[in-house]
């Protein structure tokens, strides 16, 4: 069964890749859409529950009239660019979850390409008979089967805060379209390499510097809201939080590792340099930040976004309070072409532009695990550390630097966590008295 209605192709007037200038970073243009994807949460969450509501009626009407397989045609993505040869997944037409047992249709779907659908719906709706021959080989696992998350540590090397934890991560699954190159393997890439960095400047973090590259984020933030849940805190609400709504403070149940964490520095947004960094309303982590990027103006980094960034792994952990942070980065063809299509191949992924992310991602890890106790108003910056960094980054070719980062034995084992009391990034709107946090 072909799944309309064909829909329209509208033209590109706007150009396929992007990067920001620096009046676009001084302007806020650059960091607009994250913003305004809070200033719509509601709208946002209510369209997309109405949307799978309406999707699961319809995949429940082809059950019942026993359809063998289904093809709807590409959908356009936000930036209704959906056209032009590009194949764009990760929305179910005819499920609310397409990957879970008790919502997964009983009948195949396929996404075809607006030329293609295109071309089969004009002849079967002018009555000349269309043939359509899948080969579709999938398997489905169990209800229960386990997703895994891969944490690695280096051991913090101040007796008094090396239980306490700076962590970074990346979400190591992909839809199915391309090969996940750049949605997520760049980010991927990118933790493994900042751990290599920081191995080869010889770094002694005073805190314990941790990556979780996490499972299932596509299917909405899975393992990184397991990972928070088992590790830092909860909802004790009767009704869960939507994904990038914060818990309020009456409903929050923290663990004892939850004054342990510093911050969590999330890498998805595709291989574009990094051009500023979101200090997701907090004022104090945006001032900290402010003085942080000043010697990195000679690698693009210009600017401190105020908000939140898009929800995404960072989420799970502003979700219970905690500072989740996020980089602002050059688009490219991420959301025009590549985001969930089968052109998220590597052929997007710019080696010189992972350098400069790397670079930035492991000088805001490295010192935030150096912070003093008393990080109010700490504002010390390091041109040497940039340069030693960058320097090291760029005479080790891309491909060694990926190979050495997997190599056995980079990481050492886990370390415990202990009651030490520090000074933290929190997250706004968070009181100091909250369940299992004692007031300082």
């Amino acid at each position: 069964m072909l799944l309309g209605p064909l829909r329209p192709v509208p033209p590109v007037t706007e150009p396929l890749w992007r990067t920001w200038s620096d009046d676009d970073l001084a302007s806020g243009k650059a960091a607009e859409p994250a913003k305004l994807f809070h200033q719509q949460f509601e709208a946002r969450s209510e369209k997309r529950e109405a949307r799978a509501a309406a999707a699961a009626r319809k995949g429940a009407f082809l059950a019942a009239e026993q359809v063998l397989a289904v093809v709807t045609v590409s959908p356009n993505n936000d930036l209704g660019n959906g056209g032009a040869g590009n194949i764009i997944v990760g929305t179910s037409a005819v499920s609310a979850k397409g990957w879970t047992s008790d919502t997964r249709p009983p009948f195949p779907v396929l996404v075809a390409s607006v030329e293609s659908f295109g071309r089969a719906w004009r002849l079967a709706k002018a009555g000349t008979p269309v043939t359509l021959r899948f080969d579709v080989d999938t398997t489905t696992f169990s209800e229960h089967e386990h997703g895994y998350n891969v944490v690695a540590e280096i051991p913090g090397s101040d007796p008094k805060l090396k239980a306490q934890v700076v962590m970074l991560g990346a979400h190591l699954d992909s839809w199915s379209a391309g090969t996940g190159a750049v949605d997520n393997g760049a980010g991927v890439a990118t933790v493994l390499d900042v751990v290599r960095i920081l191995r080869a400047v010889e770094a002694k973090p005073r805190r314990t510097i941790r990556v979780v590259l996490f499972c299932a984020e596509e299917q909405g933030l899975v393992g990184s809201k397991a990972y928070v849940a088992t590790h830092f805190g909860y909802s004790t609400a009767m009704k869960p939080p939507r994904l990038g709504e914060i818990v309020a403070a009456a409903d929050l149940k923290t663990l004892p590792a939850y004054e342990g964490l510093s911050a969590y520095y999330n890498m998805d947004h595709g291989p574009g340099r990094i051009r500023g960094v979101f200090a997701g309303g907090n004022a104090e982590m945006g001032g900290i930040f402010a003085e942080w990027i000043k010697p990195l103006g000679d690698l693009g980094v210009g600017t401190v976004v105020a908000h939140r960034y898009y929800a995404a792994d960072q989420s799970s952990f502003e979700q219970v309070g905690l500072p989740g942070v996020s980089f602002l980065q050059d688009g490219l063809d991420y959301d025009t072409r590549a985001h969930h299509s089968n052109l998220d191949t590597l052929e997007r992924v710019s080696p010189g532009d992972l350098a400069q992310v790397a670079t930035v991602m492991a000088i805001f890890v490295l010192k935030t695990a150096d912070l003093p106790e008393a990080c109010r108003g700490y504002s010390r910056t390091d041109r040497g550390l940039v340069r030693r960094i960058w320097i090291c980054f760029c005479l080790i070719p891309l491909a060694e630097r990926c190979y050495e980062a997997l190599k056995p034995g980079i990481f050492h084992a886990p370390v415990s966590h202990s009651a030490d009391r520090h000074r933290h990034f929190r997250s706004p709107g968070r009181g100091r008295s909250s369940p299992g946090r004692p007031d300082r």
